[in-house]
């Protein structure tokens, strides 16, 4: 999960579009993490707003450096709808 997480911020690094506010990032992040769970078998939101709470404490240089990085505009409709990280890292953040 952990190199999942990291790649997808890493995808953030790409041409001349907006860039991605705090927000944004903390929703992709959540949302990816949302996702890996439900993949790991669980489905209890009280565990996942916990999960995402501790995950972004631990990864919050990595939350960091997506700040800033060009954010296509429908970036985040995409990671909203994404079903997969390996999605959200390879479609909706190109």
């Amino acid at each position: 999960m952990r190199s999942c997480l990291w790649a997808c911020f890493l995808e953030l690094a790409c041409c001349n579009t907006p860039t991605a506010t705090k927000t944004q990032c903390q929703t992709i992040f959540d949302r990816i993490v949302a996702i890996e769970l439900v993949e790991l078998g669980f489905d209890d939101p009280v565990l996942t707003q916990q999960t995402q709470k501790a995950l972004r404490a631990q990864f919050r240089a990595a939350i960091a450096q997506c700040v800033g990085r060009p954010l296509a505009p429908s970036a985040m409709d995409c990671v909203a709808k994404a079903e997969s990280a390996e999605y959200i890292s390879h479609r909706c953040l190109h």
